[in-house]
């Protein structure tokens, strides 16, 4: 079996009248390798809809990370 383990390193989201976010992603294989993939920050949004997006985004670079693709398809 191939398996991701991931895990939110960070999340950090400001601002007094519209909210920022950003989300940091600890991404580790099944066999040790470790990768720390970061969203940009999303700003304009309430908290909640700025916040998903950023964990969005981070997802959308776990699904184009080749090394991680590799590591899931190979036998």
């Amino acid at each position: 079996d191939k398996r991701l383990s991931i895990s939110i390193n960070q999340i950090d989201c400001g601002g007094h009248y519209v909210s920022d976010c950003a989300v940091s992603i600890l991404v580790e294989t099944g066999s040790g390798h470790r990768e720390v993939i970061n969203s940009q920050r999303f700003n304009g949004y309430p908290l909640s809809a700025a916040l998903d997006k950023a964990l969005d985004d981070a997802a959308g670079k776990i699904r184009i990370n080749a090394e991680l693709l590799d590591y899931l398809v190979s036998s």
